[in-house]
């Protein structure tokens, strides 16, 4: 956050927009990634456990793979 300071024009609601703008891009950004957590999980668990063993993923790893895919080990 910028400091308390204001310049002339510059006001709170300033502080107020940008902090709000940074929790939609925020917000945007998880929804991104839970999208993208959903997918993997969807197109994993359609797979047979045939294609599964091919790929060497165990049916029970799956949603550890897309949340790793997703977040990076980060959640």
């Amino acid at each position: 956050m910028r400091s308390t300071t204001l310049t002339p024009g510059e006001t709170r609601l300033d502080d107020v927009r940008d902090a709000f703008r940074r929790g939609q891009a925020a917000f945007a950004e998880w929804r991104r990634r839970r999208a993208l957590f959903a997918n993997t999980v969807n197109e994993l668990t359609h797979l047979t456990d045939r294609d599964l063993a091919d790929l060497g993923i165990p049916r029970a790893d799956i949603r550890a793979i897309a949340r790793e895919a997703a977040f990076g080990g980060t959640e």
